[in-house]
């Protein structure tokens, strides 16, 4: 069994930066292609990996933005990144695990990371924007979300409905781990 490793990156570290951004164009790829109904030629026509390593680095700057990358036996396997929204509570602004790293528990321990860090923050809950047609959903209705409002945001694009969780945080980090 190999050793997990959860850490949080930093601005300055560029090659895990990289890393996020690879992981995340596994998920485009994976998920989002089939899922969004999305091509590969537009993914690929819109896709940049020094533009989304520089906005993650720039988001990274700001002091309320976190991000933890989750390492399988030395590659990261996934992360999650979060914010303490003005209004005081938190934002989950992404949780992505590789696909030939799911069904390990890893999303739930990256969505405990980000529970755990926000409640020691003060927020008391948090928001989880998600593609409507995303097979992420599953995995926040499994947790007990409840769709409470919808809006639209554009992705690679594309116009795409979006569903917008709330979660207790403390009720996040007592989900058993049989639901992951």
């Amino acid at each position: 069994m190999n050793q997990v490793d959860l850490r949080r990156i930093f601005a300055p570290d560029t090659s895990a930066i990289y890393d996020t951004v690879d992981v995340y164009r596994s998920i485009v790829l994976h998920d989002y292609v089939p899922a969004l109904r999305l091509s590969k030629d537009t993914i690929d026509a819109h896709w940049n990996p020094d533009e989304e390593a520089r906005e993650c680095m720039e988001w990274l700057g700001d002091e309320n933005h976190y991000l933890y990358a989750l390492y399988d036996g030395g590659v990261m396997a996934g992360y999650t990144d979060y914010m303490l929204r003005e209004d005081g509570e938190g934002e989950l602004t992404g949780l992505f695990v590789r696909p030939k790293h799911r069904n390990r528990g890893y999303g739930l321990m990256l969505l405990g990371q980000a529970a755990a860090g926000l409640l020691a923050l003060g927020c008391q809950t948090i928001c989880v924007y998600n593609w409507s047609k995303s097979y992420s959903n599953s995995f926040y209705r499994k947790l007990g979300g409840v769709v409470t409002e919808k809006t639209r945001g554009e992705l690679y694009g594309s116009m795409q409905e979006e569903d917008i969780f709330i979660f207790q945080l403390k009720g996040l980090l007592e989900c058993p781990p049989s639901q992951s």
